[in-house]
């Protein structure tokens, strides 16, 4: 069997009431050269999420189901999953954030458009910020890419000049994930990390501006909820 072209990895940790949300969405992508890896995070609700996983993906999408005897963190379940990863390019999807139909196949077309041999490129868009509870749009972030200035850096993008990349919007070619993995140290903004990490190395990243993504969120006061400056101390410095 040919490798797909996108591995999507989804940790997971308690998400049996918000999964169903996940599996549809990617149920429902209208490119479907993908293989989609679960990693459970030692869930107490495990055996349940599995079962619906395997009921609801089963002869559609193909997948695999692997998990972590003790709890580590998303950092560790998304490093796990890239590791078991087969295709070309790996895509990062939270288990109760949501795809719109066409998220893999715009990406596919601004991949092949863009991204060349000797300059893989971090990919990312913008994404609707949705509270799951009330099913209220938030927000639509972030206004701009990190293009949108010739120079600047990551770190002033995401801290200084309001931008936004969540994990969710999060696609990049295996070649770049060999270098740079999640830091498993840290308990919240892997993904910040993670992208200050690529630019510090010299990757260079491309915005696309188009709502591709849900970002579901609980009660506003959601543990994930971003405030640039009490996120910087949970930020690796490099340099």
């Amino acid at each position: 069997m040919e490798n797909p072209f996108f591995s999507v990895i989804v940790p997971m940790h308690n998400n049996s009431k918000t999964i169903n949300l996940t599996l549809d969405s990617l149920k429902k992508q209208t490119f479907t050269s993908f293989e989609v890896i679960f990693v459970d995070d030692a869930s107490d609700d495990f055996s349940n999420t599995e079962k619906i996983i395997i009921d609801s993906l089963s002869g559609i999408v193909p997948f695999t189901i692997v998990r972590h005897i003790e709890n580590k963190n998303g950092a560790a379940a998304r490093n796990l999953g890239i590791t078991l990863a087969n295709g070309e390019y790996i895509a990062f999807l939270d288990a109760d954030d949501e795809w719109l139909p066409i998220k893999l196949s715009y990406y596919h077309q601004v991949i092949k458009k863009v991204d060349i041999e000797n300059e893989k490129k971090v990919f990312y868009s913008k994404l609707k910020i949705r509270d799951i509870e009330t099913g209220n749009i938030m927000a639509i972030r972030p206004s701009y890419g990190v293009d949108h200035e010739p120079n600047m850096s990551i770190a002033e993008y995401l801290f200084s000049l309001n931008g936004f990349i969540q994990t969710s919007t999060i696609v990049a070619h295996r070649s770049i994930l060999d270098k740079v993995m999640f830091n498993e140290k840290f308990i919240r903004h892997q993904d910040y990390d993670f992208c200050i990490h690529c630019d510090y190395l010299g990757i260079k990243f491309h915005f696309i501006d188009e709502v591709l993504t849900i970002y579901n969120k609980f009660n506003n006061t959601s543990a994930r909820a971003l405030n640039g400056k009490k996120s910087l101390k949970h930020i690796h410095c490099f340099g």
